[in-house]
């Protein structure tokens, strides 16, 4: 059996016939709330995360790649959340505002044709939808993002945050901490 691709919140259950090869039941059960049985299902990590800004000088106003591996089967139209270090800023030259960025591509498939969404508050995250078209994906995958504009001095940042989700908002994979 195979786990599902998400951390869900189903509270359906799980009903197991079993039958002769003419079709005569043998027997049957159902198992209680799936939500039970999978109480201990964790978030698969995304991996191999390398996150390079195209221009790394203090205060560039700059396109950001973010590559990355994920090691689980990715249902089609999941996206990706990326939630920036505070030293990260949507730059005020991005004409798309504080909502939409210039730069929105996938990095192996530049034909692809990627969105993403900003949203601020206590941090700001960048929603990337359409990086996962397939009916099944997984692998390596890389998004360039901006106009972002870096820190105003050189030197380490807090961390990046990379998430994926179903198309449904159930949580994939996961990694914290990314610093680059």
């Amino acid at each position: 059996m195979k786990n599902p691709p998400a951390v869900t919140t189903n509270t359906g259950t799980i009903t197991v016939n079993s039958a002769t090869s003419q079709g005569w039941l043998i027997d049957a059960g159902t198992s209680s709330a799936v939500n039970t049985i999978f109480s201990t299902l964790t978030l698969e990590k995304v991996s191999s995360i390398d996150i390079t800004p195209t221009d790394p000088s203090a205060g560039a106003i700059t396109d950001y790649s973010i590559l990355f591996t994920a090691n689980t089967d990715i249902p089609q139209n999941s996206y990706i959340i990326i939630t920036l270090p505070a030293e990260i800023t949507v730059s005020a030259t991005n004409t798309g505002g504080a909502t939409v960025l210039n730069t929105c591509a996938n990095v192996f498939t530049p034909t692809a044709t990627l969105t993403c969404t900003v949203t601020t508050g206590a941090s700001t995250t960048i929603r990337v939808d359409g990086i996962f078209p397939s009916t099944s994906n997984s692998g390596q995958f890389g998004t360039k993002i901006g106009l972002l504009q870096n820190p105003a001095t050189a030197g380490a940042t807090s961390e990046f945050q990379v998430d994926i989700y179903t198309a449904a908002g159930d949580q994939i994979a996961s990694e914290d901490n990314t610093s680059d």
